[in-house]
This record gives C-alpha cells, sequence and structure tokens, in this order.
C-alpha cells in the first residue's frame, strides 16, 4: 500500500480516500454457509433512492462510508465522506451530505443462479455470490480499513478466465459553480482519468473549497 501512502502524503490538503482492488481467480470458491451473527439476502438492492436507504448493506471505517448494492452483473457502490457537502440551501440550517463518488462495476455475467448476498457484523465483511455459465461459482467480498482509508475489494471465479468487468467511477450531482452562472450552493466538478496501473479521480466543490481525491488501484 505505499502507493496509497504516497499519494496521501503529497496531498495533505485534500480530504482524500482511496480504493484498492484485488482480483483473485481460484480453483473452487469458497461458499460460505455460516449464519451466525450476519444479513443474509436472496436477491440485490435496487438501484434506487428506496435500495439505497433499505437494502444496501453499509461498510464504514471512519474516514468514509460505503452502500454496497450487489447486483450480479452490475454493481453499485455509493461512497460518502462527511467532507463533502452541497452547502446551505434557504431553510435548512445544516449543510447536505451527498455521495463523494460512485463506482460502477459491470461483469460479463449471464444467467445468474444461486444468488445470496449478506454483511457479516462481526468481521465488517459484505459478499455476493453466485452462479454463472458453466456453472462458474464467483464471489466478491467488500471491506473497509480505517488506517489505509481504503476500500478493499476481492473477487474470485470457480473458473480461469471467469472475471471480466469495468470499473466506471462516476461524479455525483455535478453543478456549475457561481462563476459559470450556479447559485453558489451546490457547484461541483471533477474528472476520472486512466492511469497507468488504475484511476484518478479528482473532484472540486464550491462549498467551503473541499478538493476531493480518490485513486482506483488494481
Amino acid at each position: 500500500m505505499s502507493k496509497i501512502s504516497d499519494l496521501i502524503a503529497s496531498n495533505g490538503k485534500k480530504h482524500l480516500w482511496a480504493l484498492a482492488v484485488v482480483l483473485f481467480a481460484v480453483t473452487g470458491a469458497r461458499a460460505d454457509n455460516d449464519l451466525s451473527h450476519r444479513l443474509w439476502y436472496g436477491q440485490p438492492a435496487e438501484d434506487s433512492i428506496a435500495g439505497w436507504e433499505r437494502q444496501s448493506l453499509p461498510l464504514g471505517c471512519g474516514h468514509f462510508g460505503v452502500s454496497v448494492f450487489g447486483g450480479a452483473a452490475h454493481e453499485r457502490l455509493q461512497v460518502t465522506h462527511n467532507a463533502v457537502e452541497t452547502g446551505r440551501d434557504e431553510g435548512r440550517p445544516v449543510a447536505n451530505l451527498t455521495d463523494a463518488l460512485e463506482i460502477r462495476l459491470d461483469f460479463d455475467v449471464r444467467s445468474p443462479g444461486g444468488y445470496a448476498r449478506g454483511l457479516d457484523l462481526e468481521n465488517g465483511l459484505a459478499w455476493v455470490q453466485f452462479r454463472s455459465w458453466w456453472d462458474n461459482r464467483i464471489r466478491r467480498e467488500y471491506f473497509t480499513s480505517y488506517p489505509a482509508r481504503t476500500l478493499a475489494m476481492r473477487f474470485t471465479a470457480s473458473e480461469k478466465g471467469g472475471l471480466t468487468f469495468r470499473i466506471r467511477p462516476e461524479i455525483p450531482f455535478p453543478e456549475k459553480f457561481a462563476s459559470e452562472g450556479g447559485n453558489g450552493l451546490h457547484g461541483r466538478r471533477g474528472t476520472a482519468v486512466a492511469t497507468g496501473d488504475g484511476i484518478s479521480v479528482d473532484e472540486e466543490l464550491e462549498p467551503y473549497g473541499v478538493r476531493f481525491a480518490g485513486r482506483i488501484l488494481v
């Protein structure tokens, strides 16, 4: 994780979170049947406000939070950071927290079966597992780390070459700055750029002059 540590040191004035993605293709993905102290569901959360509020699985480490929706072919990870605020609307005395980043993952999955997802409350681990074509057993695991300021994701498949996916980071709620004709309350802009070993996301928020950076490493 030295690259993440170097990044934090070089961007000390920014509110920074980092994301590490670790991939493994294994023969025989493990099925977890111990149900003690765990939440267990037989379908993904809806990709909607209601799904976010009532069905997504929450993770957090003190620096940021993550809502895991658990879609088999299309995964959504909604990241929230307490430094990301929209400013104050008229009639609202406190600032409104918003998404820090939306992470979309699109998987080459056909006819998923045996679907299950859950949250291990003892270990702070969210997971999704199912079977794809040719009985390819896929499992995804998500974990957040406070010392590393990191969301780690581990994907496994029972068949060689059984993991194919695309990562699409999205900057939520972009709005014009006051200098561009905006109202001065919700200005937000940013970029997501592919680098040699991942994706760099940089955002600027008009309220309070917050600059927010994220790094997706594979």
